[in-house]
């Protein structure tokens, strides 16, 4: 059985990540869309893995240099 890529998407446009999660779906990806804010996307990353993350560069509370930062400190 093949298994399912698990992508998270964080995107203050909500067409953009609406029509990424499908396109990516279509390919048979598991696809969470999160609040573009980056200390809920640090939170969904601490409750499940992801293969695949994308997200916007500029994010409330905590930006995508900053969140990687912090996921580096934390493996």
């Amino acid at each position: 059985m093949k298994t399912k890529l698990k992508v998270l998407i964080a995107d203050d446009s909500g067409e953009f990540g609406q029509d990424c999660a499908l396109v990516l779906k279509n390919y048979g990806m598991d696809v969470v869309l999160c609040e573009k804010d980056g200390a809920k996307v640090k939170q969904e990353l601490e409750k499940r893995k992801f293969d695949i993350i994308l997200v916007d560069m500029f994010m409330r509370n905590l930006d995508a240099l900053g969140l990687l930062f912090a996921l580096k400190e934390n493996n």
